[in-house]
């Protein structure tokens, strides 16, 4: 390894994944806030909407689909480039906790169930992995085997319940809201689920200029 031609290759390979990694959310992000004046234009919106359909133009976060990317990107860099267990689940707890601060404060989604779900299930990956680092600690001090089964067991369900119910819920939000579009205009209007769907009213504005955007979620 790290000889001749493997050298060469690791090189390219790197070049190349960090221009496709990193390069393509920035020129996302810096594509987005150069034309952030045409978002809600329709011929722009028409092109180039899905960059940014789905999110909340009304609080300047059209460009978090960049953000999402580069999230990505980090949680796989940390499986594949970390070799130690701990501290890929260090570093990983790392950018979802500061991933799921960044949601709370800004919603940037432009649906509230959207942004309701990104949260859900944000927190739930924060957990499912501080198990993990709980059952990873319980094999370095369970004194006998019979003590780490009860570890093991205990994480297990409890995340296993905790994934579930997140899931339940995704499936009830889905199934309310194909109910919802199916009611006539009028009683549409009385429904939670019409107004947990509608748009945030900082971006009416957006709406109001004729652009449609549609919901979308990244998970």
């Amino acid at each position: 390894c790290y000889d001749g031609v493997h050298t060469a290759f690791f090189v390219f390979a790197s070049i190349f994944l960090f221009t496709l990694g990193v390069g393509i959310p920035m020129l996302l992000a810096w594509f987005l806030q150069k034309h952030k004046d045409s978002l809600m234009e329709v011929a722009f919106a028409a092109r180039f909407g899905f960059l940014y359909r789905g999110y909340s133009l009304g609080r300047y976060t059209y460009w978090f689909e960049a953000l999402v990317l580069l999230r990505k990107l980090a949680l796989v860099a940390a499986s594949v480039l970390i070799a130690d267990p701990f501290y890929q689940l260090s570093l990983g707890l790392i950018v979802v906790n500061v991933s799921l601060w960044w949601q709370t404060h800004h919603q940037p989604y432009q649906f509230h169930v959207h942004n309701t779900l990104e949260t859900l299930g944000l927190f739930t990956l924060m957990v499912t992995m501080t198990g993990n680092v709980v059952y990873l600690k319980a094999e370095l001090y369970a004194a006998t085997l019979a003590e780490l089964d009860r570890y093991e067991w205990m994480v297990t369900t409890v995340l296993l319940l905790i994934n579930i119910i997140v899931v339940a819920i995704f499936v009830i939000m889905a199934l309310e809201r194909l109910a919802c579009f199916k009611r006539p205009a009028a009683a549409l209007m009385r429904l939670p689920c019409f107004r947990s769907h509608a748009p945030a009213l900082d971006d009416s504005s957006a709406a109001g200029k004729g652009v449609t955007v549609s919901p979308r979620r990244e998970g």
